[in-house]
Order: structure tokens, then C-alpha cells, then sequence
């Protein structure tokens, strides 16, 4: 589940979750969504900015709730239409394959730290 808000009047969601809705100008409610959706689009970051290891993967998810996320994710979720799971580590939005199986957070944590460590050796440094 997703931290959101959603405007009482309108029925906007917003993630990550605001104080009022930019259209009507009320105070929004505080609701959680199913981080599940589909692929919309995705590219790939070959030269990403200072502090990202090439290359970066981001895909734009339409939730079932039918909010838009950019999210990073590795090159398996790359289809269009692709059924992915959204959760938040930190402040990134992380996509994942959708599978019967629930993928507990702490076991998503490990992976996309083993996933950033090996990524990480393979790219060859530069010499001072």
C-alpha cells in the first residue's frame, strides 16, 4: 500500500500525499492505494547524473487507482502493459514484476541493494 491523498471534492488522488488539492483548494484526506498498475512507458538513462550507475531504468506506471508514477525499475519490467507492483523505499518509487507471490519490503530492500552492489562492480572506474 501507498501513502495518497485524495481530494473530497474532485476525487483527485495525489502520491506522494499534499495538504490541499491545487483545483478546488480543500483540505485533502489521507488514504493508502494498492501499488499496482501497468506499464505505460519506460526509457532507459545510459550517461544518468552524478550519484546513479548506468544504466538506469525508469518506467511510467498507471496504478489501478489510476494515478501516474515515474519509478525505477530493472530491464524485466521494460514492456508496455507490463503488470508491476509500486513500493516505496525511501523516497524512490521502485517497480517490480507482478507475480502471485507477495515480495515482503525487507526482501525487496535486500535484492535492490545486491542488484546496486553488483551493478556497481561491474562498472569500470576511472583511473586519477
Amino acid at each position: 500500500m501507498l501513502d495518497a491523498a485524495r481530494c473530497p471534492k474532485c476525487n483527485e488522488i495525489f502520491i506522494p500525499p499534499r495538504m490541499f488539492c491545487p483545483k478546488c483548494r480543500v483540505k485533502l484526506e489521507n488514504i493508502q492505494v494498492k501499488g499496482v498498475g501497468n506499464v505505460l512507458t519506460f526509457t532507459t538513462i545510459l550517461v544518468p547524473p552524478e550519484g546513479f550507475t548506468p544504466p538506469v531504468y525508469i518506467v511510467l506506471v498507471k496504478l489501478d487507482s489510476g494515478v501516474n508514477l515515474l519509478c525505477n525499475t530493472s530491464k524485466s519490467c521494460l514492456h508496455f502493459n507490463k503488470r508491476v507492483i509500486v513500493t516505496k523505499i525511501g523516497d524512490k518509487f521502485i517497480a517490480e514484476p507482478h507475480n502471485i507471490f507477495y515480495v515482503a519490503k525487507k526482501k525487496l530492500k535486500t535484492l535492490l541493494r545486491r542488484r546496486e552492489k553488483t551493478s556497481a562492480q561491474e562498472v569500470p572506474k576511472t583511473p586519477s
